[in-house]
Order: C-alpha cells, then structure tokens, then sequence
C-alpha cells in the first residue's frame, strides 16, 4: 500500500520535471505549446494534492504545509490571459515568450516570505543537534523526571527574517503588525549546572547551512 508521503513523493518528482522543461526551454515560437502543456500540468499536479489533503485526516506539520503551498499557488497565481494573448497575437516575439516563461519559473520559486504575526515576536530556538545530544545526556545519566531542552533566550522574529532574506535575496513581506506574540523565556538552570549545558549553535549563525542542506533536500 502506498503511503501518503510516497504519493505526494511522486506528485512533486512530476512537478519538479515540468519545472525542469520550463527551465531548459529556449525561447522558441514552437515553445509556447510546451509552457502552456507544463504549467497546466503543474497545476492539475497542485490540484490533485491540494484536494488529496483538503480535510482533517492528513494534520502533520509538513502535510498542512504542503496543502497551504499548493492553495496559495493556485489562488495567487494564473497565467492563462498572458498565454492566449501571446498565442494569437506575439506568438513570434522570443522576448515576450521568455518574459512570460521567467514569470512562470518566479512564481514557482516564489521568493516571498509572508510573516501574518509582529516582527517583533520572539521566541526560544535550538539546534536539533543541541537537542538531540541533550536528551541522549538525560536518558543516561539524568537525576530529575522533568527538564527544560532550549537555548534559553528568544530571537526576534525579524532578526531570522533578515538573515533568510540577505541569505537568499527573497523578499518579506510583514502582513499583520498587530499581533505581537512573545513566548516566556525558558529557564534552562537545571541542565546548565547538572550537564554544563551552554548553547553553541544559535539559530541565526545556523541558518546558512540549514538552507543549503533544505536546497539539497529539495
């Protein structure tokens, strides 16, 4: 039986060919048939997931994402106008083909954050490896029932924001500035003097290498 992970596996490996063809088109009249043959199969593909996870079956954290992706793709992006305008009228024109293509390959990218709280919210981040390595520590050797796993401290919602975007060039944009959420900060003591417990990986030192291992996964 295929799983759900395995289905959308297969969803995205077809999504992520019909991105490569688009990518690799040279800008030639007879191209337009094959932009608007892989971008409406982009998004039937989009449609098909979008409907696969419309419910409360499929809750995960990365399903939910998947399905918010795939809604915000459709709802924000339709390309239909420009294509039958440029099949009657500039079918010829290379330059107005590859303008349209460049647009369609951006919307895919998509290089926009939307945040929906204050970009001054705040709240407590630790390296999964910090984590992990803690844990392992209490498993063995650990004299309490209950502990306290973070950094210690809270990061600003707008300082990850900036490093992402001066990482990656992607723009933010900030859509509701009246919601300020700031989580209480997390004492740590116990694991400090039981294990000597200092953070070495801090969130915003990390994310280089956190989005050059995400573009490798991806």
């Amino acid at each position: 039986m295929v799983t759900i992970d395995e289905y959308l596996k297969e969803i995205l490996g077809q999504i992520l060919a019909s991105y490569k063809t688009l990518t690799e088109l040279n800008d030639n009249p007879n191209d337009l048939e094959i932009l608007k043959k892989e971008l409406s199969k982009i998004n039937g593909l989009l449609q098909v997931m979008r409907s696969k996870l419309d419910g409360k079956k499929y809750q995960t954290d990365h399903l939910v994402a998947l399905y918010k992706l795939a809604t915000y793709y459709i709802d924000t992006y339709d390309f239909t106008r420009e294509i039958e305008i440029l099949g009657q009228v500039y079918y010829k024109d290379s330059d107005r083909l590859k303008n349209l293509r460049l647009l369609i390959i951006d919307s895919l990218n998509d290089k926009k954050i939307n945040i929906f709280i204050n970009k001054k919210s705040s709240k407590d981040y630790l390296h999964i490896d910090e984590a992990s390595d803690m844990l392992i520590k209490i498993i063995k050797k650990g004299k309490h029932r209950l502990y306290n796993i973070a950094s210690g401290k809270n990061i600003e919602l707008f300082k990850i924001a900036e490093k992402i975007k001066k990482i990656t060039n992607c723009k933010i944009n900030y859509k509701n500035q009246n919601t300020i959420i700031r989580e209480p900060i997390i004492n740590i003591d116990r694991i400090k003097k039981e294990f000597n417990f200092k953070p070495k990986k801090g969130l915003i030192e990390s994310l280089d290498q956190l989005i050059i291992n995400y573009k490798n996964y991806a």
